[in-house]
């Protein structure tokens, strides 16, 4: 019996984060503004938030985000490339299991940067920051009601401590990777996620953890 596989992004699936810095600030700055603690939110507060955090005014927040996004999408490939072992891992997965996408990102972007990377993975679900949800917590759920799918039978993979926290939220599966963003992350203490080192050690632990 398949699973469903629902995967974060940043730090996941991309290794993105220098392509995130660069943007952000070079959008900052060219409003005049000076941003701090981007790496540390990666992941974990959409990129308003992180404006937000640094004082900028609401009312120049749009415009920066748009500049950002321009940017992003026209310079990604100078700094972001696939985690190792990503692009082969999830074409074998993707022949017994459903494979889906939630994060923070922009749908859009999101959907450019896995026809960019993983042009032959099919993700039948994906869920951005723009698409209405307050946190990763509610685009889980979204994923599973629409998915139909057992709750034992899907997982979320993130490096993030609050990824691992949202896949609690929502009844699911976890599995922290731990070559991403989240090293230093607190972790809920009263649930029982699993951590892989490798990406393609998803396979060996999906085996082990296969119905009889």
């Amino acid at each position: 019996m398949g699973k469903l596989i629902i995967f974060d992004m940043d730090g996941t699936l991309i290794d993105s984060d220098k392509t995130i810095i660069r943007c952000m600030e070079e959008a900052s700055s060219n409003f005049g503004y000076r941003i701090h603690s981007i790496r540390e939110n990666i992941g974990i507060l959409k990129l308003d938030d992180i404006l937000a955090l640094n004082d900028i005014p609401e009312k120049n927040i749009n415009e920066i985000l748009m500049f950002y996004k321009k940017c992003y999408s026209e310079t990604f490939y100078l700094d972001t490339k696939p985690m190792n072992k990503s692009v082969e891992t999830l074409e074998y997965l993707q022949n017994k299991n459903r494979l889906g996408v939630l994060t923070l990102k922009y749908e859009d972007l999101t959907r450019k940067l896995l026809e960019y990377f993983f042009r032959n993975v099919k993700f039948e679900f994906l869920v951005g920051g723009d698409s209405g949800i307050k946190n990763k917590t509610e685009g889980l759920k979204r994923i599973v009601d629409i998915s139909g799918e057992d709750r034992s039978q899907i997982y979320y993979v993130g490096d993030r401590g609050s990824d691992m926290k949202a896949a609690m939220e929502a009844g699911i599966n976890g599995i922290w990777v731990s070559f991403g963003l989240g090293l230093n992350d607190s972790f809920p203490q009263d649930y029982r996620f699993y951590k892989i080192d490798s990406f393609d050690k998803i396979i060996d632990l999906l085996r082990a953890n296969r119905k009889s």
